[in-house]
C-alpha cells in the first residue's frame, strides 16, 4: 500500500508543478468592416484554445497590416478581455481599426481593378495563473480596388460648389 500512496502523491506532485501550455489561436473569419481615408477595420473573429487546467484572459489583440508586396499600411492594438475556460475553446471577435500610414501608396493597386491581397500579422496577449504570453497569429484575405478607390476619393477635399 505504501508504494502505491509514494507513486500517487508523485505524480500528483508532478501534475501539480508542470509548465503551463501555451494556448493556441485559429483565425476563422475575417471581414472588412469599412474603408476610409483614414483606415481599414477589419471584423476577426479567433478560435483560442486553452490546454491548461486553468482559465486565461485575452488582454489585448495587436498587428500590423501590410498590403500587395508587403507594403506597410500601418497597426492597432485593441483590448479584449474575453475569458478561455479551462481546457477549452473560445471564439473571439475583435475590430482591428488600423489607421493608414499612407494611403497614396495603395493608389496603383486601387486603379488596378485587380483585389489587393492583405496580410494581419499579430499576436494576442493572453495571461493567467501562472502565465502570460504572446500568442501569433496571421490573417489574409483581399481588399477591392472599389474599396481602395472609395477611401481614396472620400479623403479628397469637397469641391466648392458641390453637392456633397
Amino acid at each position: 500500500m505504501r508504494p502505491f500512496l509514494v507513486a500517487l502523491l508523485a505524480s500528483v506532485f508532478l501534475v501539480a508543478c508542470s509548465k503551463p501550455k501555451p494556448p493556441t489561436i485559429t483565425p476563422h473569419s475575417v471581414e472588412v468592416k469599412s474603408v476610409s481615408p483614414t483606415a481599414l477595420v477589419l471584423h476577426a473573429q479567433f478560435d483560442v484554445h486553452n490546454p491548461n487546467g486553468f482559465p486565461l484572459v485575452v488582454r489585448k489583440v495587436s498587428g500590423k497590416l501590410t498590403v500587395a508586396n508587403n507594403v506597410d499600411m500601418g497597426s492597432t492594438s485593441v483590448p479584449s478581455g474575453v475569458s478561455i475556460p479551462a481546457n477549452g475553446t473560445q471564439r473571439v471577435a475583435s475590430d482591428l481599426d488600423v489607421s493608414w500610414q499612407n494611403l497614396s501608396q495603395l493608389l496603383p493597386y486601387a486603379l488596378s481593378g485587380k483585389p489587393v491581397p492583405y496580410s494581419f500579422d499579430g499576436h494576442a496577449a493572453v495571461g493567467g495563473k501562472s502565465l502570460d504570453i504572446e500568442v501569433p497569429f496571421s490573417i489574409k484575405g483581399n481588399l477591392t480596388s472599389a474599396q481602395l478607390l472609395s477611401a481614396g476619393l472620400n479623403g479628397l477635399p469637397k469641391l466648392p460648389g458641390l453637392a456633397p
